[in-house]
């Protein structure tokens, strides 16, 4: 696990992207700048380990599929 100060390449085609989860836990890095909560940050890239994206548009704590939600929407 590792922190950047800077959006991050090579995950996804977002210009924007905050976190990544390369091969369920290999390697994982994450711009906690880049969000508004980065312990929430933290558990969705995490739980990549086990989950994939839920429906839920944006991601939060209210259940297990909101943390897995497709965004950081704050």
């Amino acid at each position: 696990m590792e922190c950047t100060n800077s959006y991050i390449k090579g995950c996804g085609n977002s210009p924007t992207v905050v976190g990544c989860n390369w091969g369920r836990g290999q390697r994982i890095v994450l711009y906690m700048s880049g969000v508004r909560d980065g312990a929430l940050l933290a558990a969705h890239e995490f739980g990549h380990d086990w989950f994939d994206h839920s429906r839920q548009r944006c991601s939060g704590w209210s259940s297990p599929e909101h943390v897995m939600g497709q965004a950081t929407c704050q």
